[in-house]
This record gives C-alpha cells, structure tokens and sequence, in this order.
C-alpha cells in the first residue's frame, strides 16, 4: 500500500511539473493570448473594442489620449462581439465617453458561426478562460479539464511542442514595418481572398452567386447589429462600427458590388455612426501593414490615433 501511494504521489508531482511547463510555455500561451490580455483589462475606461484579428492588429490606444483597451479575439463572429460586450461592458468609465467601437471589415457579416468546415477554430477553446460555457457553442467539458485544468493531460506531443517552441506571438504583434516585397504582398492578398472563398463557401466574390451559408448569415448579422445597438442604448454607450484600413493589394481584390451586397448594406440605416477607412489612402499604404490584411505596430498606432481623433472631431462639430 505504502509503495501504491509513493507511485500515486510521484504521478501527481510529475503531472504537476508538467502542468506547469505546459501552462507557462509560449505555445501554451499562444493558444490563449488573446484571453489573457483580456483577463488584465482594467476598469474606468473611456473606450473599449471588440472584433476579430483585423481588430487585434489594428488598435492600440496608448498614443491616442484616451483610456482604453483593446478586446478583440481572433478569429471572432459577430456573435461573439455581442457576447463579450454584456460581459465587459462594465469595464466602460460610468461618467465617461463610454465609447464602444466595433471594427469590421467586408467579409465580417459573411459567417454568424464557425463550424467543422473551418477546422478546430469551431471549438472555440480561445473563450474557456474567460467566459462561462454557456455562452460557447461546442464546449466541450472533457477539453476544458486538459486545456484549463490539467494541461498534462494533453499529452506528451503537447509537452514537446512546449519545450520546442520558443518564439512567442509579441514577436509578431511588435514588428515595426512591413517586411514583404510588393510581389509578396500581392501573393498574400491572394492567398487570403482564396481562403476566404472556401471559407465561405464561394465560387467568385460576385454578389449574384451567393452561398446559402452567406446570405443566412448577413441576415443573422444584421440583427446581431441590431441588438448591439439596442444593447448601447439601455447602457448609454456611443457604439461606432470603425473600417480598418487594407491593404491596396487586398483591397483590389474585393469588388465594390459584393462589399455592397455582403457589408455595406448590413451596416447602414442602423443608427451607428460609421468611420470607414478601408481604402484610407494615407493608412492604406503598405508601410503600415504586417500583410495584406493586418497593420504592424506603426500603422496600429497611427490608424487608433487617427480614429479617436476623427471620432472627437465629428463630436465637436
């Protein structure tokens, strides 16, 4: 019996090391990067954001004189943004601007829901840390206890993956410029629309040829926009819906008739104010860009103080 409960006891030290390595490991930390930055958030902001990666990469207020903090998550729904505003909207200043801007860019009315189809993003394990399951579709209580609980339980690929990669995702989110040749980013734009096509389940980004899958989900979103509205007003909170900049590689890419039917259309005549920077010719350049899509640490400086300043500005007027 003695030597059973020395064996239990090592077992459970070991698993305990493990947890630890696992947990503290910049691959562990990347699956929930996005979580733990929300989990430091403070209180008595003056604006908060929600949206998917083009929001993780495009805002960052520590120039732009305000006080606020980015909630993005990538990837995100819309869905999500509305989810992750009841829960953090406390976190806006009570006798402050109580700004909310929701960054979208023309395909984010294109899905109401990740499925199988997109891969293990379905999951969405990047909420385990910070909302009650409840509100995630698909949760899984199984995954939770090895992800969350017990990271031993993961595995030993997972152990090694941990003590393998050391390169965290700061390193990519600080770059300061933009790395890749013109030909690269012509490539990358391509790339993206691609994915996105199969994505979404399109042939060709003509608005006459529609997936079943899109043309549910701009309606399921335009009323997710509705009540991201409605939601503002009984809480006195100024909700904008901000337009990133893109790339003009990516930009050429996406025809004015599908962001017309698939965006613009979804967003108008709801009562928000729109600031739309989407072929900004000063932030579309490619200085700013990580890629074809994202903004690297200048451009997210640069397009954050340029939003609140316009945002005063309108104001004011």
């Amino acid at each position: 019996m003695g030597i059973v409960l020395i064996i239990i006891n090592r077992h459970n030290m070991y698993s305990l090391i493990i947890d630890h390595i696992i947990r503290y490991s910049n691959w562990y930390r990347n699956q929930f990067n996005d979580a733990e930055r929300i989990k430091k958030a403070p209180h008595d902001l003056d604006v908060i954001n929600f949206g998917s990666n083009i929001a993780k990469y495009g805002i960052d207020y520590r120039e732009c004189g305000m006080n606020g903090y980015n909630f993005a998550v990538g990837p995100q729904t819309i869905t999500f943004d509305y989810t992750l505003l009841q829960k953090y909207h406390t976190f806006l200043r009570p006798d402050g601007p109580r700004l909310l801007l929701l960054l979208l860019c023309p395909f984010s009315a294109c899905k109401s829901f990740y499925t199988k189809h997109d891969g293990d993003v379905y999951k969405n394990i990047r909420y385990y840390p910070i909302l009650n399951k409840e509100y995630i579709p698909n949760y899984d209580e199984d995954l939770y206890d090895s992800l969350i609980v017990h990271p031993s339980k993961l595995g030993l690929k997972a152990l090694y993956r941990a003590l393998r990669h050391r390169h965290g995702y700061k390193a990519t989110f600080n770059i300061n410029c933009n790395r890749l040749s013109a030909e690269e980013m012509k490539c990358d734009a391509k790339n993206r629309i691609a994915d996105w096509k199969s994505e979404f389940f399109l042939d060709d980004l003509t608005p006459d040829n529609l997936s079943d899958l899109v043309i549910k989900s701009l309606v399921y979103n335009s009323d997710i926009i509705v009540k991201i509205k409605a939601f503002c007003d009984d809480h006195n909170i100024n909700v904008k819906i901000v337009i990133p900049p893109l790339s003009k590689e990516l930009s050429d890419s996406i025809p004015q008739n599908f962001r017309e039917k698939c965006f613009y259309s979804i967003i108008r005549d709801k009562n928000i104010p729109i600031y739309d920077y989407a072929d900004d010719k000063e932030l579309s350049n490619n200085d700013n860009f990580l890629n074809s899509l994202f903004l690297n640490k200048k451009g997210r400086f640069k397009f954050t103080n340029r939003v609140i300043a316009d945002i005063l500005k309108r104001n004011n007027d």
